[in-house]
């Protein structure tokens, strides 16, 4: 009998990723499988470097890489949209996530370079670095704990408003930054932001979200299994939407909050849960993907 110490994933751009078995997630630098938050932001990825088509040379980042699908993806799909090259940094704490990513990159053929740095360090780039495309899909859950790919802190920002804070001013001119996380307290959305950084009148903001849940929804069926209400408490959480996404865009271009049910199932063209696999291939299904992507099309061109 052979068994598999790792499962591999198919992702955008004919591309495809190794990451731990589920067996391994109880180890602190287990390295995750794609879920749709990953197919969701690399979907959305796609669609903001079409923004970008014009640059012939491109930085970009994956922040908290973990196998890499972020990067690897956005550098596929950048050669695909004419980048006749592209300078491709992987960023992550967990030791482990070097050995994923070289692979990935390898598997993929793709030139990148894996930092393995802690994203609050005062060495973490030269004073001149700047990037065109940031992408991040950090740990949310709002909870603190040694995983390294799922605890986000007490309210489950501690790496999202890092990430803002580090990379807002590392942001290109036009440059883009995505992060797909969920978004509680989603009606101060805004506010924190601003309070990470993103000035109202200075940088573009859209956050896209599911339809919000009550604290007691989010208990039910928040995922990564039960969320005690005394954990919300704690974190001072009363709503929250599961999927979402923070786009910012250094330029004028207003700030917004939008919803859109299901995103993450949305983006990755399934129109409303991952359990009606047939709105796959439905015409309403993908009508909804079209209008979300033509968004993030349309904040992404700063116009």
């Amino acid at each position: 009998i052979i068994f598999s110490a790792v499962q591999i994933f198919p992702s955008e751009a004919n591309s495809l990723f190794f990451s731990d078995l589920p067996l391994w997630r109880t180890f602190c630098d287990s390295i995750y499988q794609l879920g749709q938050d990953s197919l969701a932001l690399a979907t959305a990825s796609e669609a903001g470097l079409s923004a970008l088509s014009l640059r012939k040379h491109l930085r970009i980042i994956e922040v908290c890489a973990g196998s890499g699908v972020q990067g690897i993806t956005a550098a596929l799909h950048a050669k695909n949209l004419g980048a006749v090259s592209v300078d491709l940094m992987l960023l992550d704490i967990n030791s482990r996530a070097r050995r994923f990513v070289v692979a990935n990159l390898l598997l993929n053929g793709v030139s990148g370079t894996f930092l393995q740095k802690d994203l609050r360090s005062d060495d973490l780039f030269a004073a001149s670095d700047k990037f065109d495309l940031v992408l991040a899909n950090p740990p949310f859950w709002p909870a603190s704990g040694e995983q390294l790919f799922q605890f986000g802190g007490v309210d489950g920002e501690a790496v999202t408003s890092k990430i803002v804070e580090r990379f807002k001013p590392r942001l290109s001119e036009a440059g883009l930054l995505f992060i797909v996380t969920p978004i509680f307290n989603e009606y101060d959305i805004l506010r924190r932001l601003q309070k990470w950084g993103v000035g109202a009148f200075d940088m573009g903001a859209l956050v896209l979200h599911s339809r919000s849940l009550t604290q007691a929804e989010l208990v039910a069926e928040g995922g990564y299994g039960t969320i005690s209400r005394r954990r919300l408490d704690e974190a001072k959480i009363q709503s929250g939407a599961v999927h979402g996404l923070i786009m910012l865009r250094n330029c004028k271009s207003g700030q917004a909050v939008e919803v859109h049910k299901e995103l993450w199932t949305v983006l990755t063209g399934c129109g409303r849960n991952e359990s009606e696999w047939q709105m796959c291939l439905s015409g309403t299904g993908k009508a909804l993907r079209t209008r979300v992507l033509k968004r993030i099309r349309s904040f992404s061109l700063c116009s």
